[in-house]
């Protein structure tokens, strides 16, 4: 195999492989749309990028590739169907990961992934803002929870509602503000 650096990040020499980002490369980072998996510990322990986009092109993400981060990538985006995951993906890692509202892929496994990695935030984001939506927002923080969010345009307003866990009945999660 052949490679290339680009900035620092290491792919394959077809730029489908995303194989290491460097520790030491702090900031925002877009997986380029070109690749296809990101690397078993591609991410793993040392990566401190803020926030990080993975293209739609990403259709698998190797075992570990973002364990022991901490808290050191404020957020992860997705911009296409969910991909494969390894093993221990996100493990020893929090973050806040931002997937596309409406996408079946993630519907049909956002349950199931909340469960394996709960220490993750995971929010939904709207493809197209202008439409009012739902947002739904799960955390497994206790005390205190930040909602965030751009204004759709022709929406009348918004509802928080609580609930007591992720999987509680629609009928059981209250009210809290109206806005």
């Amino acid at each position: 195999l052949t490679y290339q650096s680009v900035d620092g990040v290491l792919f394959t020499a077809d730029k489908k492989t995303l194989v290491v980002y460097p520790g030491g490369r702090a900031g925002e980072y877009v997986i380029p749309e070109s690749v296809n998996v990101v690397n078993d510990m591609a991410f793993c322990g040392n990566a401190n990028p803020v926030s990080l986009t993975i293209s739609a092109g990403v259709l698998k993400i190797g075992a570990e590739a973002f364990s022991s981060v901490g808290d050191r990538i404020s957020e992860i985006r997705f911009e296409g169907d969910v991909p494969e995951f390894g093993t221990n993906v996100f493990d020893e890692t929090t973050t806040t990961i931002y997937y596309p509202a409406g996408n079946e892929t993630w519907n049909s496994a956002i349950e199931e992934l909340k469960k394996q990695w709960n220490s993750i935030v995971w929010i939904s984001y709207l493809d197209q803002p202008e439409e009012p939506k739902i947002l739904s927002v799960y955390s497994r923080v206790q005390t205190a929870a930040k909602v965030t969010w751009t204004e759709a345009a022709g929406a009348e307003g918004y509802e928080l509602y609580r609930a007591d866990s992720y999987d509680a009945p629609e009928e059981s999660w209250v009210l809290t503000k109206t806005i």
